[in-house]
């Protein structure tokens, strides 16, 4: 099995070097295409760093993000599909754990997961809410995180492939064709990738395009909500998202309570009895500490990562985890957390120190 892995770059971006990184560790064959319309010298040099990741690259204008991503994987021979943007990275295990689905006797024609969210100091800030096992909702909105989401080339041309007039919503509009023409979904419920959820993230925007864009592609389906209905999904998540943050928080808790939760973390940030927080890095040094702060200090009774327990010291509303061994790059860390049966705390952000 082989992955055809385009990298769309209209911008430099300063986790450009995190998800180059995240593709050369994956322990699966990989055929990477760097489209880049940025002319920005910093792209070409670190491209140069990775030259022996590429299997096809360009430098240049193109027609847009989602031409750069067809014509990427057209310039690539893989089984399987995807993309990264220039500020999303992989876990190091992503691709090995999709290439087990994939084998396995009832082979999926896509394959996808959770994702990590990040903000733009790459602390740790929650999950992808949004994303839920395959169904009809999908139709509803995007229940698919687009970086954590694989598929074979052979549905992706069955569905028509890739509208490469879209620049808002062409994984939603492709994984929504996948959908319709029938094909086996699998859902793993682990996160596969770090993604930048930050104010000038496309997907936070609710602007005049990207409705028309949302209208276009619900309009002609027989099946599923109305353009109304679906346009007023996205609108509810795009106030959520581009709320300030104690408004925010207030929001989540309104409309996301806290029983939507992935890995014993809600939207809102309560926590549950035992939380998972899966985090990686890609600096160029260890780390010994995790930093973990709360909005209140939490009833925390201990704390373990990969399976190992650690010391623990809490400092009003922050927890400092050690592990005993140093945290390098390009490893996944687990980071578990058991808290006391009547705990109140809410979860803010973690990161490597």
């Amino acid at each position: 099995m082989r992955y055809s892995i385009t990298v769309p770059v209209g911008c430099w971006h300063p986790f450009l070097p995190d998800c180059l990184a995240s593709l050369a560790v994956q322990q699966a064959e990989v055929e990477v295409a760097l489209l880049d319309a940025s002319n920005d010298d910093r792209v070409k040099r670190l491209a140069d760093q990775y030259r022996d990741l590429f299997s096809y690259r360009h430098h240049g204008p193109d027609a847009g993000q989602a031409d750069a991503i067809a014509t990427g994987w057209a310039n690539t021979s893989g089984d399987v599909l995807g993309w990264l943007n220039a500020d999303d990275f992989l876990f190091p295990d992503a691709l090995s754990r999709v290439s087990g689905r994939f084998a396995s006797a009832q082979a999926p024609d896509i394959v996808y997961a959770h994702s990590t969210i990040i903000d733009e100091s790459k602390r740790t800030t929650g999950y992808q809410y949004g994303v839920e096992p395959p169904s009809e909702r999908l139709g509803y909105g995007a229940i698919i995180s687009q970086p954590s989401c694989f598929f074979t080339r052979a549905v992706c041309e069955e569905a028509g492939g890739l509208d490469r007039q879209l620049h808002y919503t062409m994984d939603w509009d492709l994984f929504l064709r996948i959908y319709d023409t029938g094909a086996r979904f699998d859902f793993i419920d682990e996160p596969l990738s770090v993604i930048l959820w930050g104010n000038e993230t496309k997907t936070s925007s609710l602007n005049k395009r990207r409705r028309e864009e949302i209208s276009r592609i619900v309009g002609p389906r027989s099946a599923g909500p109305s353009p109304l209905r679906t346009l007023f999904g996205f609108g509810v998540q795009n106030v959520i998202d581009n709320a300030p943050p104690a408004i925010n928080r207030f929001l989540r808790r309104m409309l996301m309570p806290g029983e939507r939760a992935i890995n014993g973390l809600a939207a809102d940030g309560s926590v549950e009895q035992r939380v998972r927080l899966s985090l990686c890095h890609y600096e160029d040094r260890p780390f010994e500490t995790i930093e973990v702060s709360f909005r209140s200090t939490p009833g925390i009774e201990g704390a373990s990562v990969n399976g190992s327990e650690c010391t623990v010291d809490l400092q009003d509303r922050t927890l400092f985890v050690r592990p005993n061994l140093p945290m390098r790059a390009g490893e996944r860390f687990d980071l578990d957390l058991r808290f006391k049966a009547n705990n109140r705390a809410f979860f803010e952000n973690a990161r490597f120190a």
